[in-house]
């Protein structure tokens, strides 16, 4: 069950809302295939984000190159609180819905939505970038070639302690079948690593298994590949 807090124009709780699941508990990651939406790279996804940006007053902003300061290092106690929490996370859930098929935002909206509980100033700062990152280029999205070969390339990389509270690292890999982009990861590691190559031994592991299942997934499919 999910659950909504509706607030009036003068800032206090109109009502509450509350949402039920259709038994989300019940779907196993790669496994309930008719059980989960399959989404893909198409036009509402522009019509999505061009809404988004009108909500937040943001069409007439000024575009950015790239998602997220690569030197930005954010913490749960820096900044000022915000008034009402959940308008930065209905704005997150907007751009984890957007990350699904633009897999250049995958890390910056992961890294902002473990902020979820108690955001913060500056984290709305950092998810209003991440809009004018997407605003200069509404049309990027997922390829998928027609003269690939089946052949399975990955790439992984860890953020060794990026987090200053935690002092966890980010695992982040992606895996390509041919020239296309099927999967891609970008999450906190579960454990502290004291050194950077324990953090890319752990991506490497992350990124392995991914293979792995993947490998299998063809062989079932009986698609031959390399």
């Amino acid at each position: 069950m999910g659950r909504q807090i509706k607030y009036n124009s003068d800032g206090t709780i109109e009502r509450h809302k509350a949402c039920l699941v259709a038994k989300g508990y019940t779907q196993e990651e790669g496994l309930d295939y008719h059980e989960s939406f399959s989404p893909i790279a198409k036009l509402v996804t522009v019509k999505t984000l061009l809404a988004v940006a009108a909500v937040k007053g943001l069409i007439g902003c000024k575009s950015s190159l790239i998602p997220m300061d690569p030197n930005l290092k954010f913490s749960k106690d820096e900044g000022k609180l915000l008034q009402d929490p959940s308008e930065f996370r209905r704005f997150i859930g907007r751009l984890l819905y957007l990350s699904i098929t633009r897999p250049d935002l995958s890390f910056s909206v992961n890294l902002l939505s473990q902020y979820n509980c108690s955001p913060r100033v500056p984290h709305l700062q950092a998810a209003h970038k991440i809009l004018r990152y997407v605003k200069k280029s509404p049309g990027q999205g997922l390829f998928f070639s027609s003269s690939s070969i089946c052949q399975l390339t990955s790439y992984f990389d860890s953020d060794w302690a990026s987090c200053p509270d935690t002092r966890r690292s980010t695992t982040c890999y992606c895996v390509f079948l041919g020239k296309s982009l099927i999967s891609w990861k970008c999450k906190k590691q579960t454990t502290i690593s004291r050194s950077s190559s324990e953090a890319e031994y752990r991506s490497m592991a992350a990124a392995s298994c991914e293979l792995v299942w993947l490998r299998y997934l063809l062989a079932d499919l009986t698609i031959s590949h390399t």
